[in-house]
């Protein structure tokens, strides 16, 4: 289904219920989401819980950034709005987001005990297991935790609100502020119909900002939303300050 970004790339229970089939099996939900850092309303999450209730469809919550959101929102996971969501769903999280060990490569699941199990049988015989001392670390991490995810949510928040200000002072450049997770995804559609390098879509307009000032991003293409492009702030302000430099240098040299 298509999303909006006056809508923060939200997916809203009504679009769902228009493309729900009888073969519909699983809705997966990205909260906070990736790439445009939203944050879902509590009434947002109990319209796609009813629905799933309704339809009788597993709902797959991706919850990863829980603990990198701004401006006063709050992270509220679907299954703790009640009994009957809670048993048709499956919450996914990770260390690799809060916790900075993206290398480790360590994620956990919860949900039906008797679904959750089976998945661990296939999970076993497939990869067998994360190595032991990840498991050792992840648990310290969880277990001992302190200031340190506070302290980097903090700084998250001063380098998205310093990327987005550097973004909105750019000519034709518009998007939405993010209210979680670490990325920005601006609008560039102004720059793909108005450039001397023939470029016609994001993905053209990434590889050639990588070849000619070696700033890389995400075609937001590859998320299905046309004309954009998805910056990081997960990065020092010093790169930060480099990168978007670089980047409307960039669009002054392909619209002059």
């Amino acid at each position: 289904m298509d999303v909006r970004e006056e809508d923060r790339f939200k997916v809203s229970a009504e679009g769902l219920r228009k493309v729900i089939t009888p073969k519909t099996k699983a809705f997966i939900l990205n909260n906070p989401g990736n790439p445009g850092g939203c944050v879902y309303r509590q009434e947002e999450l109990q319209a796609i819980a009813d629905l799933a209730a309704e339809n009788r469809f597993f709902i797959v919550s991706d919850e990863i950034y829980e603990s990198l959101i701004y401006d006063g929102q709050k992270h509220i996971s679907i299954a703790s709005l009640n009994d009957s969501v809670r048993d048709l769903t499956f919450t996914v999280n990770g260390m690799s987001k809060a916790y900075a060990m993206t290398g480790w490569r360590l994620g956990y699941a919860a949900g039906p005990s008797h679904i959750i199990g089976a998945a661990g049988r296939v999970q076993e015989h497939t990869t067998s297991c994360v190595n032991s001392i990840t498991q050792k670390a992840c648990v310290t991490a969880l277990n001992e935790e302190d200031d340190s995810i506070e302290n980097m949510r903090k700084e998250f928040w001063k380098r998205r609100d310093y990327m987005y200000d550097m973004l909105m002072k750019i000519p034709h450049v518009v998007c939405k502020k993010p209210q979680g997770a670490f990325y920005i995804m601006p609008d560039i559609s102004w720059y793909l119909e108005n450039n001397n390098l023939g470029l016609k879509t994001s993905a053209q307009f990434c590889n050639a900002l990588l070849e000619k000032h070696h700033v890389a991003m995400v075609d937001g293409g590859s998320f299905g939303v046309k004309g954009t492009v998805r910056f990081s702030y997960a990065n020092s302000m010093e790169n930060i300050t480099k990168g978007v430099n670089r980047f409307i240098s960039f669009l002054q040299e392909i619209s002059s």
